[in-house]
């Protein structure tokens, strides 16, 4: 139903924009959006659901598809675990998205040709861009193009910040957020049980709050 949804708003629209999100669930590391602004007839040769690519392939695909989208073309933005704590998830996933959409109206003006605006889940972006029409989909990243795009470089640049921080950061890499990114593993938990939390941990999670006095807490 909604791929056929999609698939009937696309007729009439000159561009989609495709709107993914990644980390809402992880425990630490900020939450990260990705837009792609694409012509609707764009397709690319094995992309995928960011959840079934592997990492590897993320980074051999990425050069190609900023290639062929054009680097002018899409925009990412971010939240910290900071910010998540002050204000929520939901608020921080809002902000980002909005951030985007703002970004891409230079993109769109000022002819503001036909757009059609594709973001996943059931939560649309704040746009009051005219000449554009918004669709939440649930699971949209696996079946439109640009979303699916959105959603690996969104992937793509997290998990690099997560490997950094890692490398960089002594106390981090204790936690291996480059091989869990931040999420509740069972490894991540037993860090937790042991040395506390770290200055990327969401402690406003409650997964991640019961810790907070655990070991001796990491500044």
């Amino acid at each position: 139903m909604s791929e056929e949804l999609y698939l009937r708003e696309l007729a009439g629209n000159r561009w989609v924009m495709g709107i993914d999100e990644v980390g809402v669930g992880a425990w630490a590391g900020p939450v990260y959006a990705a837009a792609v602004l694409v012509p609707t007839t764009f397709r690319f040769e094995g992309l995928k659901d960011s959840k079934q690519t592997s990492e590897s392939l993320r980074e051999r695909q990425y050069a190609r598809l900023v290639e062929t989208i054009g680097p002018a073309w899409f925009w990412l933005s971010a939240r910290s675990s900071t910010t998540i704590d002050r204000v929520g998830i939901q608020q921080a996933l809002d902000d980002v998205m909005a951030d985007l959409v703002a970004r891409a109206r230079f993109s769109l003006a000022p002819a503001f040709d036909p757009c059609l605006l594709v973001v996943d889940g059931d939560r649309p972006a704040r746009c009051e861009l005219p000449n554009v029409t918004q669709l939440a989909l649930p699971k949209a990243d696996t079946f439109v193009p640009a979303v699916m795009a959105a959603a690996n470089i969104a992937k793509l640049w997290r998990d690099r910040y997560m490997q950094e921080v890692e490398q960089d950061d002594e106390k981090c890499k204790r936690f291996a957020f480059g091989e869990n990114k931040g999420y509740g593993t069972k490894q991540h938990q037993q860090a937790l049980e042991r040395l506390g939390i770290t200055r990327e941990h969401r402690v406003s999670y409650r997964p991640v709050r019961q810790y907070m006095y655990a070991g001796k807490e990491m500044k």
